[in-house]
């Protein structure tokens, strides 16, 4: 059972640079082949990924808010359920109307003009970012949009910038922009307590069996439970933060971290405040700001550490709505937010 158990935690170890080769001999190989996806010949692709213990759907209406007239917007969830959105003058068709990719396709309105959004839910809540970006390239090259010709946008909420930026440290030339909001780019307390403390964190089984899909290289980002290694989000954040591997990049493959350095990367912080009645009468509120969101500080969503490979730091006021919904939880839908993801897709 011990060598079961040491063979299966080498396995998972070795699992993502397997992964990361086959990924890159598919490509070639399509390449070479003139093998063409379904969505070969969109220009322009945006990715939205969530954060921890999140789902896809959560980004799946904003990003309809931010999608002009002829965008397809594309779900699929990690039971395998695809859904696919038309935007048309008149309203966005859903699933109601478009069924399946055929249906998409044979719509008059569907153009390869126009821009696909692509809503990405990762196969585990609480995968390690190496993992998803892994996964990701996999369903991009299936889809056609990993090429030279695409462009990629990615609009990522708290660990999934991290996320975000993996991919992009993966696959740098087929990345035009990184904007994430609420991202944890340090070491985050709240996951060491999670991944220290599982059980008082409620995550134990979450953390041993579900989340237990990958090992990374570095021992320090991983746990044991029951004899079994593993990495995954709280492990990575418990660790790491997203300037050492920045830094190690910077020596060890400067081409990339130049290619980085050239990617408009936004790291958006949301501010949590409450609102107080103001003066005797209490006719008006004054707004008080907490030095967090509840999840994150500030500077550490603000990539402050990264310095000046990012590029812009802007700062929204986001209402939490008590410790059941707190402001972290409501960074995707917020208006300016969204309103950022549109202005970021239209200047591409």
């Amino acid at each position: 059972n011990r060598v079961d158990i040491e063979f299966s935690n080498a396995a998972r170890a070795y699992r993502s640079p397997i992964h990361q080769a086959l990924n890159d001999m598919n490509l070639l190989y399509n390449e070479m082949n003139d093998i063409k996806g379904p969505f070969s010949g969109f220009k322009n692709v945006s990715v939205y990924i969530h954060g921890i213990e999140d789902e896809g759907d959560s980004f799946l209406d904003s990003a309809k808010k931010a999608a002009e007239v002829g965008d397809v917007l594309i779900y699929e969830n990690r039971s395998g359920e695809i859904s696919y959105h038309l935007v048309t003058e008149e309203k966005i068709l859903g699933p109601e109307e478009i069924k399946s990719l055929d249906d998409l396709k044979n719509n008059k309105e569907f153009s390869k003009d126009g821009r696909i959004h692509l809503v990405y839910e990762t196969e585990y809540k609480n995968e390690h970012r190496q993992k998803t970006s892994n996964d990701l390239t996999e369903k991009l090259i299936e889809m056609g949009l990993l090429n030279e010709e695409t462009e990629i946008n990615m609009f990522a909420h708290s660990y999934g910038g991290r996320r975000s930026l993996q991919f992009a440290i993966d696959y740098p030339e087929n990345v035009s922009s990184i904007t994430t909001i609420g991202t944890p780019y340090d070491e985050n307390f709240l996951s060491s307590l999670a991944n220290t403390f599982p059980t008082i964190a409620g995550v134990m089984n979450k953390i041993s069996d579900e989340y237990s899909d990958y090992l990374d290289f570095n021992p320090s980002n991983s746990r044991t439970d029951h004899q079994v290694n593993f990495s995954n989000a709280y492990t990575d954040m418990t660790s790491e933060e997203m300037k050492e591997d920045i830094e190690h990049l910077k020596s060890s493959n400067p081409e990339v971290y130049r290619q980085l350095d050239e990617m408009e990367i936004t790291a958006v912080a949301g501010r949590d405040y409450v609102e107080r009645p103001a003066g005797r009468l209490g006719i008006s509120t004054v707004r008080y700001y907490d030095s967090h969101d509840g999840a994150v500080s500030i500077t550490s969503q603000h990539a402050e550490s990264l310095g000046s490979l990012i590029d812009h730091r802007p700062t929204y006021d986001i209402k939490g709505k008590s410790i059941t919904n707190p402001a972290h939880s409501l960074e995707i839908e917020n208006e300016e937010f969204i309103e950022l993801i549109r202005q970021i897709n239209l200047s591409k």
